[in-house]
Order: C-alpha cells, then sequence, then structure tokens
C-alpha cells in the first residue's frame, strides 16, 4: 500500500510540474535541477509541485522528491531532443497543436460566457413553485441514522444513548470503535436489503434493537422522520439542483444566442450547392 501511494504522489507530483515552465536558479533559489539550458530551482520545485505547505515545509520524503526530479529532468530531455530533431516543424504536429489551440479558445470562449451567468433566488423559489408537483419523492423514504457496534454490548450502550437524546458525533466521539452517519433521507432500495425492513418498520424516532450484521458486528438505527411517495420535497432540500437546472437552461439560451449574434456579425459564406445550382447559399 505505501510503495502505491509513493507511485500516486510521483505521478500527481510530475503532472504538477509539468504545467509550469523552467526558471533560470538565482541566489534565493538555489539550482536543484538543469538539463540542458533549462533549470528549475529547488523552492519553485517544491511550491509549484504542491510539496511544501504555507510555512516552507516540505511535505515529501527525499526519495520520492529524488523520483519527482528524474522524471521532470527526463521529459525536458525527451522535449529538447524533439526540438532538437525540429519535430515540432513537423507539418502533423502543427496541425494538431492547431486543433489544440483552436478547441482550448472555443472552450475559453464559453467559460467567459458561463461568468456571465447568474441564478437568483427569487428565481429559484418562482420555479419551485411553478413546478413543485415535478419535485416529489419517488417512493417511501425515511430519514436514517446508523451505529455499526463491535458487540452486542456496545449496540445495546449505543441504543441506550439515541434514547436519551445523545447527538451522533458524541455517541462516535466516545467510542473510536464504533462507525455511524446520518444518512438523510432514503429508499428500501438505498440500503442493505438485509437491514432494509427492519429500518423501514420503523415509527419516527423509533430505535431498532441490535441487529447482528457482518462479521459479529451490530448495527443500531434510528428512523427520524417518515414520508410517503409522492411527497413535495421541501425547497432546501432541493434548492441546489433547481438552481444547477435553471443555469443550465440559461447556459444553452446564452450560447444560442451567441451563436446567432456571432453568425450575423461575421456573415459567413458557405457555398454548397444543395439544389443543383452554385448559387451562393447561406443558412
Amino acid at each position: 500500500m505505501k510503495k502505491r501511494l509513493g507511485v500516486l504522489t510521483i505521478c500527481f507530483v510530475f503532472a504538477n510540474l509539468l504545467l509550469w515552465g523552467c526558471k533560470k536558479d538565482s541566489v534565493e533559489d538555489p539550482l536543484l535541477i538543469r538539463v540542458g539550458s533549462e533549470s528549475i530551482g529547488k523552492q519553485e520545485f517544491l511550491a509549484q509541485g504542491g510539496l511544501q505547505d504555507t510555512s516552507g515545509n516540505t511535505e515529501i520524503s527525499p526519495l520520492i522528491l529524488r523520483k519527482a526530479a528524474e522524471q521532470w529532468a527526463m521529459n525536458q530531455i525527451l522535449i529538447q531532443e524533439a526540438a532538437k530533431r525540429r519535430l515540432d516543424q513537423d507539418r502533423f504536429f502543427q496541425a494538431e497543436l492547431a486543433e489544440i489551440r483552436d478547441k482550448m479558445l472555443i472552450k475559453s470562449l464559453y467559460a467567459e460566457l458561463e461568468k456571465s451567468i447568474t441564478v437568483g433566488d427569487e428565481e429559484v423559489r418562482e420555479e419551485y413553485d411553478l413546478h413543485r408537483q415535478e419535485y416529489v419523492t419517488p417512493a417511501d423514504q425515511i430519514d436514517l441514522v446508523y451505529v455499526l457496534c463491535p458487540s452486542r454490548e456496545s449496540a445495546r450502550h449505543v441504543r441506550t444513548e439515541l434514547q436519551n437524546g445523545t447527538a451522533l458525533p458524541a455517541i462516535l466521539n466516545a467510542d473510536f470503535q464504533l462507525v455511524g452517519e446520518d444518512i438523510g433521507w432514503v429508499t428500501k432500495q438505498d440500503i442493505n436489503t438485509e437491514i432494509a425492513d427492519i429500518a423501514f418498520a420503523l415509527v419516527p424516532g423509533g430505535i431498532s434493537a441490535p441487529i447482528l450484521f457482518d462479521q459479529g458486528q451490530h448495527i443500531v438505527m434510528q428512523c427520524r422522520q417518515r414520508r410517503q411517495a409522492g411527497t413535495v420535497l421541501p425547497l432546501e432540500e432541493i434548492e441546489d439542483i433547481i438552481k444547477r437546472r435553471l443555469f443550465i437552461q440559461k447556459k444553452l439560451r446564452a450560447e444560442r444566442d451567441l451563436h446567432d449574434s456571432l453568425w450575423i456579425a461575421y456573415n459567413p459564406e458557405i457555398r454548397i450547392d444543395l439544389a443543383g445550382s452554385d448559387a451562393l447559399r447561406t443558412p
């Protein structure tokens, strides 16, 4: 596992380092790597690679740092050798580079357009009020809390704590062997089939007896609330969903308007004979 994490760290570091150019070494930043005419200082390497915190402390072992530096150097060797062979002048290389540039320009134009799009709270409320029947529960749901315990005895203790109104975080903090979660609203299909029937048999506020679950562990569940299929969801639960939906709608309209306005502004000529003639055709 440690070896795998080390490899992943090296890959992450290397990917970061490929994104920035080389700098000449300076007095303030002593040289770390030099390949031909290109070099990079130690502090720049560490900072840009995400290898130190804000106080300047290195967060990576010398071995991983060495491996990352070797990969960066190898990449520079390949780049410089390719340039020496003038492979960047190859017409296929140039064509691919131009295609990448064009795609990035279009992506940047759309990104700039998105920055101007906003969705206000009043718009979200209006959408919710007009279409609230679309925002309903697909099936019966319960608001569920569970705690997984190492033994029946500890499960009984957890059940007592829940009955006394102890908050879940306090219960979990009191015993590191406990694993639990407030998973919120779920349907039967969202949880393990072994416990789904028991969970959905609980009344609001009800707490299950300890249930033998897996490898000797016991689970305790609490149903806080219930709601039937077709219940209109409260706005606070789906506000982000509605906001995203409205944002996408606005984005599509904005892109369409951009296309229309630019088409008129640039007035492109398209000479394609669709009717057996050579007449100039425009959409």
